[in-house]
């Protein structure tokens, strides 16, 4: 079957594992069409922590991160991706400089 086509579904169909799947990803495609012109500029973080054990070691990372990313997909760090690598800090060169997280 081609990727988020819609499942064909007949009597006397032998229903298999792979018929569910593709029948998911029809809906979610169809969800994702729908809502990414309502929803286009609505991206961002959510919750945002950072972990204070590595700041005092003189390192930036996150304890936990959850947001929506701008093509509308969703994270949750550390309970469902992985967390950044932790940066670490050279205090001196830090003077009226930004930081920025990618």
């Amino acid at each position: 079957m081609a990727n988020k086509l819609k499942v064909a579904w007949f009597d006397g169909l032998n229903i298999g594992q792979t018929h569910f799947e593709q029948q998911e990803r029809f809906f979610n495609r169809n969800i994702d069409l729908k809502t990414i012109n309502i929803y286009s500029n609505l991206y961002g973080i959510i919750d945002l922590e950072f972990s204070q054990e590595m700041l005092l070691q003189g390192k930036i990372a996150l304890s936990k991160i959850s947001g929506i990313a701008q093509d509308g997909s969703i994270f949750n760090a550390p309970e469902q991706d992985l967390l950044p690598e932790p940066i670490e800090i050279n205090y001196e060169s830090l003077i009226d400089s930004v930081v920025v997280l990618k």
